[in-house]
């Protein structure tokens, strides 16, 4: 670790390993799935890019030893799926987030279109009062003869 800040980033990555001891807080920082910690919330308390904690050797190896520490308290549970199985899953997770993202447009849109159609909605009847007043101007001076 020749580069000041590799060193900088991982005394930052060594005082946030002691908080979470001292706190005894992991649960908050492991995934869903109970398969691994957070890298991205990690990252983010150190005040560093995720890819530092693989990137980063130091870290790297403080990493497994965490997660290994984590896994015999049984905070973390093996993950016992066959590689076949860990693609299908990704491939799964990447198409459920491409689906999310459409429908967020899809979402987006309808509500740009809702907004449209309540304004030209209320446009319109404004236009039908104002009508009608001229309707009823128009009567009028159509009787009192002065059209």
């Amino acid at each position: 670790m020749s580069n000041p800040q590799s060193i900088i980033n991982f005394n930052k990555f060594i005082e946030w390993k002691r908080q979470r001891d001292e706190l005894c807080d992991w649960e908050d920082y492991v995934l869903s799935n109970r398969l691994g910690l957070n890298k991205k919330m990690v990252a983010r308390e150190c005040e560093f890019d995720r890819k530092r904690i693989t990137g980063n050797g130091q870290i790297h190896k403080v990493w497994k030893k965490i997660e290994a520490e984590l896994l015999n308290k049984g905070i973390l549970i093996e993950d016992e799926r066959s590689p076949s199985q860990k693609l299908n899953n990704t491939n799964y997770v990447t198409t459920q987030a491409i689906e999310n993202r459409r429908s967020k447009i899809q979402q987006e849109k309808y509500a740009t279109l809702e907004q449209e159609l309540y304004d030209t909605k209320r446009e319109l009847k404004s236009a039908q009062k104002k009508l009608e007043k001229l309707i009823m101007l128009e009567e009028y001076m159509m009787r009192t003869g002065k059209l």
